[in-house]
Protein backbone atom coordinates (compact mmCIF):
# COMPACT_ATOMS: atom_id res chain seq x y z
CA UNK A 1 0.00 0.00 0.00
CA UNK A 2 1.55 3.52 -1.05
CA UNK A 3 1.57 6.33 1.48
CA UNK A 4 0.04 8.67 0.95
CA UNK A 5 1.26 12.45 1.57
CA UNK A 6 -1.43 13.68 4.11
CA UNK A 7 -3.41 15.78 1.87
CA UNK A 8 -6.67 14.88 -0.16
CA UNK A 9 -6.25 14.58 -3.56
CA UNK A 10 -9.40 16.98 -4.71
CA UNK A 11 -9.10 16.63 -8.61
CA UNK A 12 -7.36 19.68 -10.80
CA UNK A 13 -8.83 22.73 -10.60
CA UNK A 14 -10.60 21.78 -6.94
CA UNK A 15 -7.62 22.05 -4.58
CA UNK A 16 -7.55 25.97 -5.04
CA UNK A 17 -10.45 27.62 -2.72
CA UNK A 18 -12.84 30.26 -4.13
CA UNK A 19 -11.62 32.76 -2.40
CA UNK A 20 -8.06 32.63 -4.03
CA UNK A 21 -8.48 32.31 -7.39
CA UNK A 22 -6.87 35.16 -9.19
CA UNK A 23 -8.26 38.12 -9.98
CA UNK A 24 -6.26 38.75 -13.51
CA UNK A 25 -9.02 37.53 -15.88
CA UNK A 26 -12.99 36.53 -15.44
CA UNK A 27 -15.12 34.94 -17.94
CA UNK A 28 -18.28 36.81 -18.82
CA UNK A 29 -21.47 35.46 -19.95
CA UNK A 30 -20.50 34.45 -23.61
CA UNK A 31 -17.33 33.13 -22.91
CA UNK A 32 -15.01 36.27 -23.50
CA UNK A 33 -12.47 37.17 -21.10
CA UNK A 34 -11.97 40.44 -19.65
CA UNK A 35 -8.92 41.89 -17.96
CA UNK A 36 -10.02 42.90 -14.08
CA UNK A 37 -6.66 44.32 -13.38
CA UNK A 38 -6.14 46.64 -16.71
CA UNK A 39 -5.38 49.94 -15.59
CA UNK A 40 -7.16 52.92 -16.82
CA UNK A 41 -6.04 55.84 -18.93
CA UNK A 42 -3.12 57.69 -17.24
CA UNK A 43 -3.50 61.42 -17.30
CA UNK A 44 -0.21 63.12 -17.03
CA UNK A 45 0.86 66.42 -16.94
CA UNK A 46 1.15 67.68 -20.87
CA UNK A 47 -2.81 66.47 -20.97
CA UNK A 48 -3.48 68.60 -17.71
CA UNK A 49 -1.57 71.74 -19.49
CA UNK A 50 -3.19 70.90 -22.89
CA UNK A 51 -6.51 71.32 -21.12
CA UNK A 52 -5.80 74.73 -19.54
CA UNK A 53 -4.08 76.56 -22.62
CA UNK A 54 -7.09 75.46 -24.68
CA UNK A 55 -10.10 76.72 -22.12
CA UNK A 56 -8.13 80.10 -21.29
CA UNK A 57 -7.31 80.15 -24.81
CA UNK A 58 -10.95 80.33 -25.44
CA UNK A 59 -12.03 82.56 -23.00
CA UNK A 60 -9.23 84.93 -24.43
CA UNK A 61 -10.11 84.91 -27.63
CA UNK A 62 -13.83 85.74 -27.09
CA UNK A 63 -12.84 88.34 -25.53
CA UNK A 64 -10.44 90.08 -28.01
CA UNK A 65 -13.70 89.54 -30.61
CA UNK A 66 -16.14 91.20 -28.67
CA UNK A 67 -13.75 93.99 -27.62
CA UNK A 68 -12.59 94.29 -31.07
CA UNK A 69 -16.57 94.63 -32.47
CA UNK A 70 -17.26 97.43 -29.52
CA UNK A 71 -14.65 99.66 -30.77
CA UNK A 72 -15.18 99.40 -34.28
CA UNK A 73 -18.55 99.87 -34.68
CA UNK A 74 -19.47 101.46 -31.46
CA UNK A 75 -18.47 105.29 -31.56
CA UNK A 76 -18.92 105.56 -27.52
CA UNK A 77 -19.44 109.11 -27.56
CA UNK A 78 -21.08 111.98 -29.09
CA UNK A 79 -18.23 114.41 -28.73
CA UNK A 80 -14.73 114.05 -29.33
CA UNK A 81 -13.33 116.17 -26.56
CA UNK A 82 -16.11 115.53 -23.85
CA UNK A 83 -13.87 116.47 -21.41
CA UNK A 84 -13.02 120.12 -22.37
CA UNK A 85 -16.64 120.43 -23.73
CA UNK A 86 -17.52 119.66 -19.64
CA UNK A 87 -15.24 122.63 -18.70
CA UNK A 88 -16.89 124.74 -21.71
CA UNK A 89 -20.45 124.54 -20.26
CA UNK A 90 -21.34 127.87 -19.91
CA UNK A 91 -19.88 128.61 -23.14
CA UNK A 92 -22.36 125.60 -24.29
CA UNK A 93 -25.14 127.49 -22.81
CA UNK A 94 -24.40 130.88 -24.64
CA UNK A 95 -24.34 128.91 -27.38
CA UNK A 96 -27.26 127.71 -27.22
CA UNK A 97 -29.12 131.52 -26.15
CA UNK A 98 -27.47 132.68 -29.39
CA UNK A 99 -28.91 130.16 -31.55
CA UNK A 100 -32.58 130.55 -29.83
CA UNK A 101 -31.93 134.00 -30.76
CA UNK A 102 -31.47 133.76 -34.31
CA UNK A 103 -35.22 132.62 -34.70
CA UNK A 104 -34.86 130.02 -36.97
CA UNK A 105 -36.63 126.94 -37.32
CA UNK A 106 -36.58 123.83 -39.21
CA UNK A 107 -38.73 121.28 -40.20
CA UNK A 108 -37.88 118.01 -41.19
CA UNK A 109 -39.58 115.16 -43.11
CA UNK A 110 -38.65 111.74 -44.56
CA UNK A 111 -40.37 110.59 -47.57
CA UNK A 112 -40.08 106.68 -48.87
CA UNK A 113 -40.19 106.72 -53.27
CA UNK A 114 -39.57 103.90 -55.89
CA UNK A 115 -35.93 104.10 -55.33
CA UNK A 116 -35.14 104.82 -51.80
CA UNK A 117 -35.89 107.61 -49.63
CA UNK A 118 -35.92 111.44 -49.59
CA UNK A 119 -34.93 114.04 -47.30
CA UNK A 120 -36.56 117.44 -47.24
CA UNK A 121 -35.62 120.10 -44.94
CA UNK A 122 -37.37 123.43 -44.70
CA UNK A 123 -35.83 126.42 -43.26
CA UNK A 124 -37.64 129.93 -42.23
CA UNK A 125 -37.61 132.41 -39.05
CA UNK A 126 -40.46 131.86 -36.54
CA UNK A 127 -42.23 135.32 -38.62
CA UNK A 128 -42.00 132.63 -41.51
CA UNK A 129 -39.71 134.42 -43.86
CA UNK A 130 -36.96 133.14 -45.99
CA UNK A 131 -33.35 132.95 -44.92
CA UNK A 132 -31.12 134.01 -47.60
CA UNK A 133 -27.84 131.92 -48.42
CA UNK A 134 -28.57 129.44 -46.59
CA UNK A 135 -25.64 126.16 -47.53
CA UNK A 136 -25.57 122.71 -45.37
CA UNK A 137 -23.16 120.58 -43.65
CA UNK A 138 -25.39 117.48 -43.38
CA UNK A 139 -25.19 113.69 -42.30
CA UNK A 140 -27.45 110.82 -41.23
CA UNK A 141 -25.91 108.50 -38.58
CA UNK A 142 -26.98 105.14 -36.74
CA UNK A 143 -27.28 105.62 -33.44
CA UNK A 144 -25.15 103.22 -32.04
CA UNK A 145 -22.80 101.82 -34.86
CA UNK A 146 -20.77 104.95 -37.15
CA UNK A 147 -20.33 101.92 -40.12
CA UNK A 148 -23.15 103.14 -41.82
CA UNK A 149 -22.45 106.78 -41.06
CA UNK A 150 -23.17 108.48 -44.74
CA UNK A 151 -23.02 112.31 -45.93
CA UNK A 152 -26.17 114.14 -47.40
CA UNK A 153 -26.02 116.15 -49.80
CA UNK A 154 -29.15 119.11 -49.49
CA UNK A 155 -29.72 120.95 -52.81
CA UNK A 156 -32.19 123.89 -52.97
CA UNK A 157 -35.80 123.39 -54.79
CA UNK A 158 -37.47 126.13 -56.70
CA UNK A 159 -39.76 126.42 -53.37
CA UNK A 160 -38.05 129.06 -51.20
CA UNK A 161 -36.24 127.76 -47.84
CA UNK A 162 -36.75 124.18 -48.62
CA UNK A 163 -33.79 121.92 -49.26
CA UNK A 164 -34.18 118.11 -50.41
CA UNK A 165 -31.67 115.29 -50.55
CA UNK A 166 -31.81 111.43 -52.30
CA UNK A 167 -30.62 109.14 -49.46
CA UNK A 168 -31.88 105.68 -51.36
CA UNK A 169 -32.54 103.05 -49.96
CA UNK A 170 -32.27 102.45 -45.79
CA UNK A 171 -31.93 99.60 -43.61
CA UNK A 172 -34.62 99.83 -40.99
CA UNK A 173 -34.35 100.88 -37.69
CA UNK A 174 -33.06 104.37 -35.85
CA UNK A 175 -30.85 107.09 -37.93
CA UNK A 176 -29.95 110.35 -36.73
CA UNK A 177 -29.92 113.46 -38.96
CA UNK A 178 -27.24 115.81 -37.95
CA UNK A 179 -26.37 118.92 -39.92
CA UNK A 180 -25.29 122.48 -39.69
CA UNK A 181 -27.33 125.48 -41.82
CA UNK A 182 -24.69 128.39 -42.09
CA UNK A 183 -26.12 131.86 -43.86
CA UNK A 184 -23.99 134.16 -45.65
CA UNK A 185 -24.14 136.73 -42.67
CA UNK A 186 -21.67 133.56 -40.86
CA UNK A 187 -24.26 132.75 -38.64
CA UNK A 188 -24.68 128.84 -37.58
CA UNK A 189 -27.70 126.59 -36.94
CA UNK A 190 -27.42 123.19 -35.58
CA UNK A 191 -29.83 120.44 -36.39
CA UNK A 192 -30.65 116.85 -35.30
CA UNK A 193 -33.41 115.22 -35.57
CA UNK A 194 -34.47 111.14 -34.68
CA UNK A 195 -35.57 109.43 -37.91
CA UNK A 196 -37.43 105.99 -37.56
CA UNK A 197 -37.33 103.63 -40.57
CA UNK A 198 -39.74 100.65 -40.54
Amino acid sequence: MSQGSGEPWMGEGKGTPKGNRTAESKRTADGKTTGEGKRMAEIKGWHVFSAFVVFFGAILASNVALVYLAISTFRGIEDPKPYLRGLEYNQALAERERQRALGWHSTIDLQSGGEGYRLSVAMATLEGKAIPGLSFEAELRRPATKLEDRPVDLFATGKTGLFVADLGPLAPGAWDFVATANDSAGNRFDIRNRLMIE
